[in-house]
């Protein structure tokens, strides 16, 4: 007798009572069709925005919150969807830049409105780290100068047309942050002069051994604000300080002082550049 395959309608067969044809399946909601690869679950456009909106939000400053706001809305409505929805991946990415654009803007705010004179001045905290960073590179600039010419340069523009300086904002204090490339004002034959915002007194100041004095006076910063209480100096040992406007020009006699001894007649005159 040849073999029949039973059908699904087939009463005879207690199989054939379950199965089904593919198009009468149906499937159960939360779980994948294990007959069907089409999954009919609907994409969490809340997710998928926090992702996108995450990746240029991490360059500017506060904006990461909307995609953190977002992400985290999706990754809740996928969950609460039970499979209905998907796109917890994307709510994860959106959450994770979103967080670390929030970060990065508590880090860099201060930075961005007190270069554009929105907050900051010469008495502010961001105004002095700015000034202990510009000294900190000329610092570094003069060494390396010096150590690849044998020499300090004549003019302190030289750092930047040699390329030991690549920012014209290392001479600028705030808030003349970002407001254009500095100045040199001063005669170009004088050892004294200013440049920007600082005032250069290094030249000639080094002995024999090629070293400056730990106490002179290299570069000091300029007075640009009536109120400004005090000034930053860059000294022979390399040293930053910060000083008090009675005791910077106290340590500018002084400077004098050694430099007459060693008969060096170029003073420094602090009212000449402010």
């Amino acid at each position: 007798m040849p073999y029949e395959d039973p059908t699904p309608h087939d009463d005879s067969n207690p199989y054939a009572q379950n199965r089904l044809e593919p198009w009468q399946r149906a499937t159960i909601p939360g779980r994948q069709d294990p007959y069907n690869s089409l999954d009919d679950s609907s994409l969490s456009q809340l997710s998928l925005w926090s992702m996108i909106l995450g990746v240029p939000f991490l360059c500017v400053p506060l904006l990461g919150v909307v995609s953190l706001v977002l992400g985290i809305i999706g990754l809740v409505r996928v969950r609460g969807s039970r499979g209905a929805l998907r796109g917890k991946g994307f709510a994860i990415a959106g959450i994770s830049l979103g967080g670390a654009g929030l970060l990065l803007s508590c880090c860099t705010s201060p930075v961005y409105l007190a270069g554009y004179g929105i907050i900051g001045g010469p008495n502010t905290g961001p105004s002095r780290l700015v000034e202990n960073g510009n000294l900190t590179q000329i610092s570094v600039a003069l060494q390396s100068y010096h150590l690849d010419h044998g020499e300090d340069p004549s003019r302190i523009d030289e750092l930047v047309q040699d390329g030991y300086i690549t920012e014209p904002n290392t001479f600028r204090m705030l808030p003349n942050f970002i407001k254009g490339p500095p100045v040199s004002l001063g005669a170009t034959d004088e050892p004294v002069y200013r440049y920007g915002d600082y005032i250069f007194a290094y030249a000639g100041q080094r002995d024999e051994n090629g070293n400056f004095p730990s106490n002179a006076v290299l570069v000091y910063s300029a007075k640009i604000d009536p109120n400004q209480e005090g000034r930053y100096l860059l000294l022979g040992s390399g040293a930053i300080v910060y000083e008090t406007e009675a005791d910077f020009r106290d340590r500018i006699d002084r400077e004098n002082e050694r430099r007459a001894a060693q008969g060096d007649t170029h003073q420094i005159d602090v009212d000449a550049f402010d």
